[in-house]
């Protein structure tokens, strides 16, 4: 089922929610809604299952347009932070109830309902309540709830929140083997980064309701259109810093060390009067110990993670943070000899916080 949203906006009273959202999802694709709390993704996802009415737009399943649908008309499977399971009813009945309301026969039923337990491995816990259950059980069942009636589009609204770090990684996993198995049309809303970066084909970057970018995970990390996508993808988050252009002599003044970087930035293409700018270096793209560095750092602080460090380190009076194999460097060393990779530098209007593409 491929969705198409043209032109959506979404408003409660004078509070504008979506904002002229533009979207195609092509069939069989799992996308993700990423972005802070209040930029619209439970609202949009809400308006595509009928339960939100918009102000202005369209939204179409394949060609169809749906915009007075209601909501049990469109073949949707929703699942919900909370789960919202029954909990009077047992498993089997918990799976069960939308297809009871489609009075379907017992037979029918039963079986439908033990394939999709099979499905997502719960076969064995059709006789027990929700409270008997583990979080990521209770997910799994809301999850089967969802499916058993065949959706056309699958609506997850940060299904995993309540689960720890662990079972978060195991069930992303098997939310995304189902949905590669059925090819069912799926959104994916989170806040969090790296389930959208594991899970999704694609990514949608919403702030304050406005669609900032709609790319590929890798896209977004390497390419970002602005400033705010740059800072939201990425842990740790990108450093940012301000930067002077001295377009004559090509060199970019960052932290208080001259850049030349003619191999790979044309000047030509930023405006005569821009000479300042924001300059986005990502943890790993600083290289410590470098032959070619420039920058004179100390560090300040270190957090291991695992295989890599984090150093916080001192550059002019500037804290910038680098990450680095573990135990690679001497962490006693008065001074660092820092280079940076070129290809690598982000650079941004500071007026409109575009990305500025300087590569030649």
């Amino acid at each position: 089922m491929d969705l198409k949203i043209e032109n959506l906006s979404v408003k409660f009273k004078d509070f504008t929610a979506v904002n002229n959202l533009n979207l195609h999802v092509k069939s069989g694709e799992l996308i993700s809604f990423l972005g802070p709390s209040g930029c619209g993704k439970s609202t949009t996802i809400f308006t595509i299952s009928g339960i939100h009415k918009p102000c202005n737009g369209s939204i179409y399943f394949n060609d169809n347009i749906i915009n007075d649908l209601v909501p049990e008309k469109r073949n949707i499977g929703m699942v919900f932070q909370n789960y919202s399971l029954y909990p009077h009813m047992n498993i089997f009945d918990n799976i069960a109830f939308p297809l009871k309301l489609k009075k379907q026969n017992k037979k029918d039923i039963k079986n439908t309902v033990i394939n999709m337990a099979k499905l997502v491995k719960i076969e064995e816990l059709l006789k027990r309540k929700p409270s008997q259950l583990s979080g990521g059980q209770q997910q799994r069942v809301a999850i089967a709830r969802a499916l058993v009636k065949k959706p056309q589009i699958l609506l997850l609204d940060e299904p995993l929140s309540n689960l720890d770090a662990r079972l978060r990684v195991e069930m992303r996993e098997e939310i995304r083997r189902l949905q590669k198995d059925l090819k069912i049309t799926t959104i994916f809303v989170t806040h969090d980064q790296e389930e959208a970066l594991s899970i999704s084909d694609r990514i949608v970057i919403l702030k304050d309701g406005i669609l900032q970018q709609y790319d590929l995970s890798n896209k977004l990390y390497s390419n970002p259109k602005n400033l705010f996508v740059a800072k939201f993808i990425g842990n740790p988050p990108i450093n940012i810093l301000d930067c002077h252009i001295d377009k004559q002599n090509n060199i970019f003044n960052i932290l208080g060390t001259n850049l030349k970087l003619s191999n790979f930035i044309d000047l030509s293409k930023i405006s005569n009067n821009i000479t300042n700018c924001k300059v986005g270096i990502r943890p790993e793209d600083f290289l410590i110990n470098d032959s070619n560095g420039v920058f004179n750092g100390k560090i300040v602080d270190t957090e291991n993670i695992g295989k890599d460090s984090i150093f916080k380190i001192n550059i002019n009076n500037f804290i910038v943070k680098v990450v680095v194999p573990y135990d690679s460097i001497n962490k006693n060393l008065a001074t660092l000899l820092i280079g940076v990779k070129p290809k690598k530098i982000l650079f941004f209007n500071p007026s409109t916080e575009e990305t500025i593409n300087f590569e030649q």
